[in-house]
């Protein structure tokens, strides 16, 4: 599943270089395109990587924000990540954070690269139930599909916690890094 995502990313990326042209057209008009001030974002992403400490880790970010400034996005983000062994043993634990959020969109063309940042507390559960704060960065690439709906396809850098516990054992952890795809939709109150 990791080789696939990564194989979907390269293409991608590979796909978009001879469009250079038809990425720098607008599909509407220019503030249509960009997130214009007053204006709310919601937004879903998923993505698979090696664990942690465990074998495999699946995790799903979620984001709600205001913009306060064109292409400047500030709100909440929460995050849900699943560690879990591959075969043998079903030992796994769950991570659920929440914080605050900012979104930056460079451009305001059909093939956008932005940049996340998030800080978020909650808690890990199974093993060592204990608080745990984990900062996102999440660069990537917005594809405008529709006048409101958007797809990303970036890579999330996760900073975390440096120890676990797991049963009476004490192991290192390390920051994770992981492919993701997902969705954004745009609204206004107006």
């Amino acid at each position: 599943m990791k080789s696939i995502l990564y194989l979907c990313f390269v293409g991608l990326l590979v796909s978009i270089k001879p469009q250079g042209v038809f990425a720098q057209q607008t599909i509407f008009s220019p503030s249509q395109n960009k997130s214009t001030a007053k204006t709310w974002q919601i937004g879903l992403k998923e993505g698979y990587s090696r664990g942690n400490i465990l074998k495999r880790r699946n995790g799903l970010q979620f984001h709600t924000g205001y913009s306060i400034a064109n292409n400047l996005i500030i709100g909440l983000g929460a995050a849900w990540s699943k560690e879990w062994m591959g075969f043998g043993p079903h030992y796994y634990f769950n991570e659920i954070t929440f914080g605050p959020f900012a979104r930056y969109q460079f451009l305001s063309t059909r093939i956008s690269p932005f940049i996340e940042a998030s800080y978020q507390v909650g808690k890990r559960l199974g093993g060592e139930n204990k608080p745990i704060g984990i900062a996102f960065v999440n660069p990537g690439l917005t594809i405008h599909l529709f006048r409101r709906l958007r797809a990303d396809v970036g890579y999330s850098f996760q900073f975390g916690a440096k120890k676990y516990l797991v049963g009476i054992l004490s192991i290192k952890g390390q920051n994770v890094g992981q492919a993701q795809i997902g969705l954004n939709y745009l609204f206004s109150p107006r």
